[in-house]
C-alpha cells in the first residue's frame, strides 16, 4: 500500500518533535519508505514546503519529482473518471501529452509520467544521457548542439506536430525565453501568503529569469479573472 503525505506532516515534524538536525531518523524513514514504493506526496505539497528557504525546503528539493508526484489520474485513481469527463468537456484528449525540456537529459526514468511516455527535447549531450536512463516509452529529440534547449524552437516543433494548446510548468529561465519571444498568451499566477526572500547567489529564481524586459521590451497582460481560496489568490491574465 502506498501513502500520500500532506504538507502538514512535513511542516509539523520539522517545527515540533522531528527536526532534521534533531531526529534525522524520521526523515531517513521517509526516504526509505519512498525507495520501497510506499511513501509519496504530490507536486503542490512540494511547492508549499519549498516556498520557504530553510532546511525542509532543501530536503524536499533533493527528493525531486519522483517523490512529489503530479496530481493526475495515475496519482488519484478514484478521480480518474472525473479527470476524463473534465478534459472531454474542454475538447482535450483524456491524457495530456507530456513534453520535457532538459538540457542535461538527467531525468528519473522510473517516474510514472515518463514511464507512461513523453517527448524529451534536449541537447546533443543530454540526449546521450537521456537515452541511457529513460524507458522505451519516451522519445528523445535533439534541438541544440550547445548547452541550452532553445525554447522557441521547441514551441515551433510542437506546433508543427499539431499541438495548438501548450501548458508550461517550467521554471523562470524557460519562462523568460517564452516571454521574451512573445509566446505567452495566458498566465495563471498563484499568490501565496509566504515571503521567502532572496539573496545573491542562493539559487532561488523569480518568475522570469535570464532576460531584461524593461524598458525596451515591455510585456503587458490583462487580468481576466481573480479567485480567492482562504489566503491564496488565483489570478489569470491574457495577452491583449
Amino acid at each position: 500500500m502506498a501513502y500520500l503525505i500532506d504538507a502538514n506532516v512535513f511542516i509539523a515534524a520539522k517545527n515540533l518533535h522531528y527536526g532534521l538536525d534533531f531526529c534525522p531518523a524520521f526523515w531517513d524513514w521517509l526516504i526509505a519508505g519512498h525507495a520501497a514504493g510506499s511513501v509519496f506526496s504530490i507536486e503542490k505539497v512540494g511547492d508549499e514546503v519549498q516556498a520557504v528557504a530553510d532546511e525542509l525546503s532543501e530536503w524536499a528539493e533533493a527528493r525531486g519529482d519522483g517523490f512529489f508526484l503530479r496530481a493526475d489520474a495515475a496519482v488519484f485513481p478514484a478521480l480518474a473518471a472525473d479527470f476524463e469527463v473534465l478534459r472531454r468537456s474542454i475538447h482535450r484528449p483524456t491524457d495530456p501529452f507530456l513534453v520535457v525540456l532538459s538540457a542535461s537529459g538527467d531525468l528519473p526514468g522510473s517516474h510514472p509520467a515518463l514511464e507512461r511516455g513523453a517527448l524529451v527535447l534536449t541537447t546533443a549531450n543530454g540526449a546521450r544521457r537521456a537515452r541511457r536512463q529513460l524507458p522505451g516509452t519516451c522519445e528523445v529529440k535533439v534541438l541544440s548542439r550547445g548547452e541550452q534547449v532553445p525554447v522557441a524552437a521547441a514551441v515551433k516543433l510542437l506546433r508543427a506536430e499539431g499541438y495548438t494548446s501548450l501548458l508550461s510548468e517550467a521554471g523562470g529561465v524557460v519562462m523568460g525565453q517564452l516571454v521574451r519571444d512573445g509566446l505567452v498568451d495566458e498566465l495563471f499566477l498563484t499568490v501565496s501568503p509566504v515571503l521567502a526572500g532572496r539573496v545573491r547567489g542562493d539559487g532561488n529564481k523569480g518568475l522570469v529569469e535570464g532576460v531584461h524586459l524593461l524598458p525596451e521590451h515591455l510585456r503587458q497582460m490583462r487580468l481576466v479573472s481573480a479567485r480567492r481560496h482562504q489566503s491564496h489568490l488565483f489570478l489569470r491574465y491574457q495577452r491583449p
